[in-house]
């Protein structure tokens, strides 16, 4: 990226001279990266990416496509989902891990006839657990629907296969794998026919309008090969970090820790100490832990996620949510849990 940067070339893809192929090319290779990590072929199988700004941005354009057909959405599901303007939206329920019941689920979207947009996120962006998919999708095929599955949280810190997976369209986000700001993708089937939400070009496929971001996209193709290695030693730090408060504060809580989660994610109550309290004790302390989803413009408000799960609102205001990084090292955690321990005993 710095490489690009220092060269200043015009670099737009859809231009004809050579500094256009140029960028095509850099374009196309960072599809291709981003395949390959999907086990897909970009050009041989019935799928196709398209390249966004953001996670946001891909699930609004899936959501907008099906305004004419009921939707049904996972109740701890990204507010990108949940907000994104359907006018006959269904909440899926989820049990006290955070999971969706699958015969709860059959029964929910065998109660509406006729075709039906269902849309699963993959792994939870502020609890980390992680639906089981493979079955789910399962489901929402023989009860005829279409199945969207947001894996932005999930891509690039554990193994994601678009086939296995059974979902029709999926989203990824760069940022999340350790890519720069600005670029994600929608995968999906070339049979769904999607329209375009952005108009006045034929960038894409025909499928984003505007010149694309190049440079993240190039950052974003490399990040999706080497992310899942960088990821590979964070559940053992997470674990340390969680054990260590449990033994310091028995009454602290871990949301999801009874499933599978992602490797990094670590969502903890604090008996007795409100969330905002802890976030700014963190940040005077130079550690930069979020409250739920970092997706709120810096508003401090009740997770709808935690609500969802039928957390107490008590239980819900003390609750932050811990992301570990693939640079995070054990000297981290060690400071993380020493500065915990403070907050904790101050407050108690």
């Amino acid at each position: 990226m710095v490489k690009m940067l220092q060269e200043s070339s015009p670099s737009n893809a859809s231009s004809i001279h050579y500094d256009g192929r140029r960028a095509r090319g850099l374009l196309e290779t960072a599809r291709s990266q981003i395949a390959k990590t999907l086990a897909i072929d970009a050009y041989k199988d019935d799928l196709q990416i398209i390249f966004t700004s953001c996670g946001t941005e891909a699930n609004n354009m899936v959501v907008s496509n099906y305004q004419d057909m009921p939707m049904f959405a996972c109740s701890t599901e990204h507010v990108s989902i949940l907000e994104a303007g359907h006018k006959n939206l269904h909440l899926i329920p989820v049990d006290k891990n955070g999971l969706i019941d699958p015969q709860k689920l059959q029964q929910l979207l065998s109660s509406v006839p006729g075709k039906k947009l269902v849309a699963i996120m993959l792994a939870n962006n502020e609890t980390g657990v992680i639906q089981d998919i493979t079955f789910l999708s399962q489901i929402v095929h023989a009860e005829n629907g279409i199945l969207h599955c947001d894996a932005s949280q999930a891509f690039g810190k554990i193994k994601v296969n678009f086939k296995d997976l059974g979902c029709d369209s999926l989203s990824i986000s760069s940022h999340k794998c350790g890519g720069p700001l600005g670029s994600a993708a929608l995968i999906t089937k070339k049979s769904l026919n999607l329209q375009s939400l952005i108009k006045g070009g034929k960038q894409e496929l025909g499928m984003r309008s505007g010149t694309e971001n190049l440079l993240a996209i190039a950052g974003f193709g490399l990040a999706a090969e080497i992310s899942l290695e960088k990821f590979a030693l964070t559940t053992n730090l997470r674990n340390y970090l969680e054990q260590e408060i449990a033994i310091a504060a028995p009454e602290a809580k871990f949301f999801g820790r009874e499933t599978l989660r992602l490797p990094n994610t670590s969502s903890i109550r604090m008996p007795n100490v409100k969330s905002e309290e802890q976030l700014i004790k963190f940040d005077l302390g130079g550690i930069s832990v979020s409250a739920g989803s970092a997706c709120s413009s810096g508003r401090i408000s009740s997770s709808h996620v935690l609500r969802a799960m039928e957390i107490e609102p008590d239980i819900a205001s003390e609750t932050i949510r811990v992301s570990l990084g693939p640079a995070t090292c054990k000297a981290d955690i060690d400071e993380f849990i020493k500065q915990w321990k403070k907050i904790y005993n101050d407050g108690n």
